[in-house]
Order: C-alpha cells, then structure tokens, then sequence
C-alpha cells in the first residue's frame, strides 16, 4: 500500500468545482481529490462540505492516533490503582461496633 499525500491538506473550489489539495503542492500536482460536480453538482455546500470534513479528518489524524495512544495508557494505569484500592478495601473489615474501619493490615487506619 502507498503512502498518502502528506498533509496538510485543503478545500479548494467554487460552487461547480471542489478539489483537496495539498496547499503546499504544486499545480497540478497538489490535487488530491477532484469533484467536477458530477457526483452531486445539485448540491454544491454539500459536496464542499463533505470535502471539508474529509480534510478535517485527514489533517488531525495523526493527532488523534496520538490522543487515542495517550488516554489508552492513562486507562491503564487507572485500572491498576482501581485493583489496588479493591485490594485494600477488601483487606478491610467492619469493627464490631460498626462505625469504624480498621484494616487487617494497619490496625485502625483507613487507605
């Protein structure tokens, strides 16, 4: 599989023509995507807003994969401490009084 067109990428057009392009790019080399309005030439803010949304996405991909990357770790390391705070509660016991905690482990202190 190739590579794509390295971003950034941009909606160029009117309300006939909607290209992606590359804005570093040279012509006619920087077009990424062509619409001539054949596909939906009756609805032109449409297509053009479609080209908007793909370029959107295409130019925070990588962003996004990072973001994705980072709050999968964070889950992680939550998911730990939630195991270990099941450990110490369940470590713990009702005094007969039952009013306080105390631990098997640290007579009288909670966490």
């Amino acid at each position: 599989m190739s590579e794509h067109t390295p971003t950034p990428w941009a909606v160029f057009g009117d309300d006939d023509t909607v290209a992606i392009v590359n804005p570093r790019g040279r012509a006619p080399k920087n077009e990424i995507v062509f619409w001539s309005g054949f596909d939906a030439s009756h609805y032109p803010k449409q297509v053009k807003a479609n080209a908007a949304l793909i370029v959107e996405a295409v130019n925070n991909h990588e962003a996004l994969k990072a973001e994705n990357e980072r709050l999968r770790s964070e889950l992680e390391q939550v998911k730990g401490q939630v195991e270990t705070f099941k450990d110490v509660l369940l470590g713990m016991r009702l005094d007969p009084d039952g009013y306080s905690l105390s631990s098997t482990k640290c007579q009288g202190e909670v966490g």
